[in-house]
């Protein structure tokens, strides 16, 4: 079994992260831009926490080389192997994860095999964090860890169903993103990532926001009828209010808890085949604030 359990975990950005993750797809949706990234580093085991601990199959991956090694992990920067090619880049890291998996087949996975007789060095960062990603998915030791893996140049279809078939196969894959439109087309459970908090209790009143300056939230989507039907079925919003608005392709969420809103609309565009394109939060008397969406 391939499990992960973060437990008090602190960092220079993360001021506490809680929690258990078992086989399946795990996506983190950043509402807050703190800890995004260090999360992905202290779990894949390059950097050490400050407090806490990380266990992966029971093992903490930073003093246990051979964990680390097999952990799959794409960073928010990479750093870009010194070979002649890309395919050689992606051969090395292969051989050190002991792959049997060929450096042609990883990069064409995901639409990136015309990068492979190019040089590292000319790659633009994007470019390097997209051979980062292929290397990370054909991880064969079942724990993948993965920053905004649906912005880079691969293919964003083909990423999504390598994550899927990863995770068929009994791997836990972690997807760290700010985008509400990712973290939908990711899929999985999702867990908000507010402050630098994670797991726990992280809503509103538990991180001491006044709950006033929370009075809607908007939604961006290519079917408002179809969310807001599949909303209507959940019981998460029993006491909340959606409805259609007169912009097009918006619906209005109403509630009292920004994390619960959140993840209630991702769960109902899950249900319903709806695209969240946008997600951001309205309170009285501010300006729109974007909350983990693009627009």
């Amino acid at each position: 079994m391939k499990r992960i359990v973060l437990t008090e975990l602190g960092g220079r950005e993360i001021i506490r992260a809680d929690l258990e993750l078992d086989a399946g797809v795990h996506t983190v949706l950043a509402v807050t831009p703190e800890g995004g990234g260090e999360l992905i580093e202290i779990t894949s085991g390059l950097r050490a926490p400050r407090r806490g601990a990380v266990l992966v199959d029971g093992k903490n991956p930073y003093t246990r080389p051979e964990v680390r090694r097999k952990i799959g992990s794409l960073l928010a920067v990479e750093t870009v192997s010194e070979v002649q090619t890309v395919e050689a880049w992606v051969a090395r890291a292969l051989l050190l994860k002991q792959s049997t998996s060929t450096a042609r087949t990883v990069l064409d996975a995901i639409g990136l095999g015309p990068l492979g007789k190019r040089t590292p060095g000319a790659l633009s960062p994007s470019e390097e964090r997209g051979v980062a990603l292929a290397i990370a998915l054909a991880t064969e030791a079942g724990v993948i860890l993965l920053f905004e893996p649906l912005a880079t140049p691969a293919g964003r279809a083909r990423v999504v169903a390598s994550i899927e078939e990863a995770a068929k196969h009994g791997a836990a894959v972690v997807c760290v993103t700010a985008s509400a439109r990712d973290a939908s087309d990711l899929g999985g459970s999702c867990f908000p990532l507010r402050f630098g908090r994670l797991g726990g209790d992280t809503s509103i009143r538990a991180l001491g926001i006044p709950t006033e300056s929370v009075v809607e939230m908007i939604v961006r989507t290519d079917d408002p009828r179809r969310l807001c039907a599949a909303l209507s079925l959940d019981p998460a919003f029993s006491h909340l209010r959606s409805e259609l608005t007169a912009a097009p392709g918006e619906v209005v969420v109403r509630g009292d808890d920004t994390d619960r809103v959140a993840l209630s609309v991702l769960r109902g565009a899950r249900q319903s085949g709806a695209k969240v394109l946008a997600l951001w939060q309205r309170g009285p008397g501010r300006n729109r604030v974007e909350v983990g969406g693009r627009t």
